[in-house]
């Protein structure tokens, strides 16, 4: 993600949690949003179960949570 910050160091965030098991998914992807809303280097990797996250077929209203999917979509706005 070269740009205008790359004197600043890269902040890798590793999603490795499936997106409705714990808060953890969520946590991950709420840090990645604040840190790039300060301009800072952000890459997000996801491995293992945390690929589950990147499925568009998501329904996490049976289990009445909200949607990470979206939450990722936002990333690249940022």
């Amino acid at each position: 993600m070269p740009g205008a910050n790359d004197n600043k160091p890269l902040l890798l965030i590793v999603c490795s949690q499936a997106p409705y098991s714990s808060s953890a998914a969520r946590e991950a992807l709420d840090l990645a949003l604040a840190a790039a809303t300060f301009e800072q280097n952000v890459a997000v990797l996801f491995r293992g179960d945390g690929c589950y996250q990147l499925l568009p077929t998501q329904n996490p209203k049976q289990i009445e949570a909200k949607e990470v999917s979206k939450m990722i979509t936002a990333l690249s706005v940022f």
